[in-house]
């Protein structure tokens, strides 16, 4: 196996480890709605806000930082395979990572606050029940900021150097090409 294809493999096996954790995160830690049931069998929210955007936005902002995350361990760790290819990787992992979260989140989610079974609700009773969340065009915006991240360290930073320089090493700070300084 090529550096190439264990670099490439590599970014893949960390976008889905991140995603997996952070999807088990995401479901244990998922706000819920608590109702109680009433005697013509309706159930009415003791719980007030809005637990789906909540989700939602949790779910968006950590696989957002997964993401960048990502396309900055890829730029750093392989920059002999700077370029395009790369580019589109980072995007697509991140793309699978994103949609890792959401699927994990809602396993964990309804492992951890099952549904009661019908007969088993009693009148007067609360019920904690997880609400159903899906991220539509929200899932692209993680792939997005990796390409972005990774796009801008490429422009911004010079492979193979730290964008910070070592003590005693005399590395000049990395600029923007073409910049006065």
């Amino acid at each position: 196996m090529s550096r190439a294809t264990g670099s490439y493999a590599g970014i893949l096996a960390l976008s889905l480890i991140l995603a997996l954790v952070a999807g088990v995160l995401s479901g244990g830690l998922r706000p819920v709605y608590t109702g109680r049931v009433m005697e013509d069998a309706s159930v009415i929210l003791v719980s007030p806000g809005s637990q789906e955007f909540d989700t939602w936005l949790g779910m968006i902002t950590g696989s957002s930082i997964l993401a960048i995350v990502v396309a900055l361990i890829a730029f750093f760790r392989a920059p002999e395979l700077l370029g395009p290819r790369m580019l589109a990787w980072v995007t697509f992992c991140s793309l699978l990572g994103a949609f890792t979260i959401v699927g994990i989140s809602d396993v964990v989610a309804h492992l951890v606050h099952p549904v009661p079974a019908g007969d088993a609700l009693e009148i007067g009773e609360e019920y904690a029940f997880v609400p159903q969340v899906t991220l539509h065009w929200g899932v692209v915006i993680a792939p997005y900021l990796a390409l972005l991240t990774y796009w801008s360290a490429a422009v911004l930073i010079r492979p193979g150097r730290s964008p910070v320089p070592e003590e005693g090493t005399g590395d000049p700070v990395p600029t923007i090409p073409g910049s006065a300084v």
